[in-house]
């Protein structure tokens, strides 16, 4: 059989043309940029998650005299029933706490969006239910890595096909938590005085020593802290309306979360709210 000019060749695809062969790099570029901000919102949760429910699964804090004593527990909230009594048994509350812990552990070790999806919706689920029995774990890193999970697993669904506007969500809800604590502490009156930042480090839970006779020696610093805890806080939303105020805004707030994190051991703040500071960028990128 004689193979001539005709004979046929192994289809490879349409050729690209040259605008779309200098296109191409872009568009990766675009999507790389649109989903990270996500992963890196996720694994940061899942690393808070993991710490937390590492810290709730002493089973000596459910003992009497702990702090998650169930009767002590149920009466502070008003919960009687069987059912509520037969979930806040030990093996159930620790069952979902390492539910938790492998659910945080295979998100971060995929990067396939089903599992990450569905690893994220086993961490909510988890947080929701011991929520009521547990009572430490419910500060606001926490409840920030809660929402980043829960608005990744609405994201992801759909093959992620609305993974933009879980990071659209989470960079706005980082701002708004933001806004919501500094106006809050306007209506304090140690905020207000200017001692807050003096009281927080004399206190048993949060307080730090050397932090706490510097602060006394020094009621001039002391208040300006106090004040600019405040402005930071309450403005953060017009500060980072800018490109300068940007870098400005999310320097400032993060050298404030590691303040907190040193003297106040609130390391878990640190880590929630700076693994959404790309969402904030990229939400205020695609604002301007």
């Amino acid at each position: 059989m004689r193979l001539g000019k005709n004979r046929s060749r192994p289809s490879f695809g349409r050729r690209l043309t040259l605008g779309e062969m200098m296109i191409r790099p872009f568009a990766a570029l675009r999507t790389y940029t649109r989903t990270k901000p996500l992963e890196i919102a996720e694994n940061g949760a899942a690393i808070v998650q993991i710490l937390s429910a590492l810290e709730s699964i002493n089973s000596a804090e459910r003992k009497r005299g702990g702090i998650n004593y169930w009767k002590y527990v149920r009466a502070s909230t008003m919960t009687e029933s069987r059912l509520s009594d037969f979930l806040a048994n030990e093996g159930v509350i620790r069952a979902a706490l390492l539910a938790r812990v492998l659910g945080g552990l295979s998100l971060i070790s995929s990067q396939k969006n089903s599992v990450r999806k569905y690893s994220a919706c086993i961490i909510v689920c988890s947080q929701i239910f011991t929520s009521k029995y547990t009572l430490n774990g419910s500060d606001g890193a926490d409840q920030m890595a809660g929402v980043i999970h829960a608005a990744s697993v609405l994201g992801r669904t759909r093959g992620g096909e609305n993974s933009d506007l879980a990071v659209g969500f989470i960079g706005c809800q980082i701002i708004a938590s933001y806004f919501a604590s500094g106006f809050a502490k306007m209506f304090g009156s140690e905020w207000r005085n200017g001692t807050a930042a003096e009281r927080v480090a004399r206190t048993h839970s949060y307080g730090d020593k050397k932090l706490y006779e510097m602060l006394r020696s020094r009621p001039e610093f002391s208040r300006f802290i106090t004040h600019a805890t405040v402005v930071l806080e309450t403005f953060f939303p017009l500060i980072v309306a800018t490109q300068w105020g940007r870098a400005l805004g999310l320097i400032s707030m993060l050298m404030f979360h590691v303040a907190n994190a040193h003297f106040l051991g609130l390391g878990r703040f640190l880590v929630a709210f700076a693994a959404g500071y790309p969402a904030v960028v990229q939400v205020l990128k695609s604002r301007s």
